[in-house]
């Protein structure tokens, strides 16, 4: 239990930033210094605010699925539904699986997370590709679905060396953005789709990452430079 306390405490963390950089409301904060008791109380009784999760999830076998939930956008007509997936047995597909039967009975959300303990089986990576949109497809009308691992699932932005994310361009919002430049954006350094930091914005493909970054140099005249970064499809040689 003190294991998955730590675990817990640190994925919920990662979640509220997650959630706030993407756009989403979320009053899940856990105030450091709660008991292991307090802190997974308090998980249990937020995690049942979420009605509908509670009616499409016949027993929960797994605590955490507490930090489970579904996240409406600030501005856009837009919800998530974030899983956080029990630790899987040798059937990870069948996990993938509930995952998505979730998400296909959850009224308007087409946005889903799922994120595993360990790396997807063959099976279970096509099971999501199978519905999932291209990398370069920013359609809120079709399932967008991103997975992460116990692992990957960081928040990136927090590491000292990354640069400050100042926003992210969507695909037409960065045609505009090269017009009004009159830059070609292929053109620009890139960034791959997969890169965690990309991962964590959720970039797709064609999209801009507008980023400032401190100079290094202690005589300029400007401390922070802005740059630019073009969202790319993964390598093929990368690709699992």
């Amino acid at each position: 239990m003190s294991d998955s306390f730590v675990i817990f405490k640190d994925h919920l963390k990662t979640l509220h930033r997650f959630l706030t950089v993407n756009g989403y409301e979320t009053n899940r904060i856990y105030p450091d210094g709660l008991s292991k008791e307090v802190f997974f109380k308090q998980l249990e009784d937020e995690f049942k605010t979420h009605t509908e999760i509670l009616t499409l999830i016949p027993r929960i076998d797994d605590l955490r699925i507490h930090m489970s939930g579904i996240f409406t956008h600030k501005t856009l007509n837009r919800r998530m539904f974030v899983y956080f997936c029990p630790l899987m047995d040798t059937n990870i597909s069948q996990k993938v699986s509930e995952f998505l039967r979730i998400l296909f009975l959850i009224n308007n959300c087409k946005h889903g997370v799922i994120i595993t303990d360990r790396n997807l089986s063959a099976t279970a990576k096509n099971n999501i590709n199978t519905v999932k949109m291209p990398d370069d497809d920013d359609d809120d009308d079709v399932y967008n679905l991103y997975h992460f691992t116990d692992k990957t699932f960081i928040d990136i932005s927090d590491n000292y060396y990354t640069p400050n994310v100042i926003k992210v361009f969507n695909t037409e919002e960065a045609k505009i953005f090269c017009q009004e430049n009159n830059i070609n954006g292929s053109k620009l350094p890139k960034i791959s789709v997969d890169d965690p930091l990309a991962a964590f914005y959720l970039c797709k493909v064609g999209n801009i990452i507008e980023l400032e970054r401190d100079v290094g140099l202690e005589h300029s005249i400007m401390s922070t430079q802005l740059v630019y970064r073009y969202v790319t499809p993964i390598p093929f040689n990368s690709r699992r």
